[in-house]
């Protein structure tokens, strides 16, 4: 058996990168091979399944699960003005479209705060951290705390905290850590992309920005936040 939850072809596909040769013949080989093949959601399974040119397959749909007995809601907990982003700081997961949008959220919102939860990582020998509070005015960058590394329960904590969740991301196949948010009672203001929409109901289990558009995040968090 096989889970589809993202696959290098599929993620150098989302880039528009290319694909090395001999890796996607060993994941097109996994797969027709499969007896069985799970996938967290139907953009992964349709989307892997088209970059690998395999036909006659029908994966079953299974999301990720959440603990819910750790991620769960403490409305007492809640710091309405802090906004919360966890995951890997790469430009795959917007870290550029954040930065872009949180200048306007700052500029209206005087108490907001920035919390990044995640490690940096380097792209063309560049520091994506670096990158990123590049475009955030230096006015506005002692509002923002890095965090590289928190536990589980840590994250759990974290989430409970916050008072809006954001993932600007420009891919991704169904993030986990939406539904961990989603889970511990909290707004999320995340991308339209990828299997984002089968687990976020634009208006109504949380709002869908477009990364294409960094306004379009400013505007769904001061929604939020005000």
């Amino acid at each position: 058996a096989v889970h589809m939850q993202g696959c290098a072809t599929l993620h150098a596909a989302q880039q528009g990168k290319p694909v090395d040769r001999k890796t996607r013949f060993f994941e097109r080989r996994t797969l027709k091979c499969a007896d069985g093949i799970r996938a967290a959601s139907a953009f992964a399974s349709q989307l892997t399944l088209k970059v690998l040119s395999i036909s006659g397959r029908r994966p079953v749909v299974i999301p990720n699960p959440v603990d819910s007995a750790l991620f769960a809601p403490d409305p007492a907990a809640v710091d309405p003005h802090e906004i919360l982003f966890v995951g890997k700081l790469c430009e795959l997961k917007g870290l550029s479209v954040l930065g872009q949008a949180i200048g306007g959220v700052f500029d209206r919102v005087p108490q907001a705060r920035l919390i990044m939860v995640g490690h940096d990582t380097a792209e063309d020998g560049k520091s994506t951290k670096e990158r990123f509070l590049s475009l955030v005015a230096e006015k506005h960058r002692s509002r923002i705390e890095f965090i590289e590394r928190l536990t589980r329960a840590e994250v759990a904590g974290r989430m409970r905290r916050t008072g809006v969740f954001v993932l600007p991301s420009y891919a991704e196949t169904f993030p986990l850590v939406v539904l961990e948010a989603m889970a511990s009672g909290r707004p999320v203001v995340a991308s339209n992309r990828g299997g984002i929409p089968e687990a976020v109901e634009d208006g109504r289990t949380g709002l869908l920005a477009d990364p294409s558009r960094p306004e379009s995040f400013t505007k769904a968090l001061l929604e939020l936040l005000q």
